[in-house]
């Protein structure tokens, strides 16, 4: 009885693990797909898309786009409700830092990127709704 007491304890455990899997690969994939809705979305508006899921170990730029003669780093968010805040809420001063080093990151790598003028997006997405603000947030580059 003991054993079939400890062998029902690990698998709960691998039952709870195994939840939390495909919980993580199911907010990748929402995330993934809100990211290319929020492309399309921009696209509509007249931007240009660079590059999506510019990864650097410090963070990772969802999307980059060209607003004229502007080059726009992209932060998407998505939720299904406002009822823990609205999406856009959720990019952190931290998050901020992160996309401003990830921007840093990207603009050593390109010709010309003194003469660059450079701005933070948001593309807010909750329960479908697409928000855009534009120059979300400002910081030195």
């Amino acid at each position: 009885m003991l054993f079939k007491s400890t062998k029902n304890k690990s698998n709960n455990g691998a039952a709870a693990s195994k939840a939390a899997s495909h919980k993580a690969l199911s907010n990748k994939f929402r995330g993934s797909a809100a990211e290319r809705r929020a492309a399309l979305f921009l696209k509509q508006k007249g931007l240009k898309i660079l590059d999506r899921n510019v990864s650097y170990r410090f963070g990772e730029l969802d999307i980059v786009a060209k607003d004229g003669n502007v080059l726009v780093f992209v932060e998407v968010k998505s939720r299904k409700s406002q009822a823990f805040g609205s999406a856009e809420v959720f990019v952190t001063k931290a998050k901020q830092m992160r996309l401003w080093r990830a921007g840093q990151a990207y603009l050593a790598k390109q010709r010309q990127a003194e003469e660059l003028e450079v701005r933070f997006d948001v593309v807010a997405e909750t329960n479908g709704d697409m928000r855009w603000i534009r120059d979300a947030f400002r910081m030195e580059l």
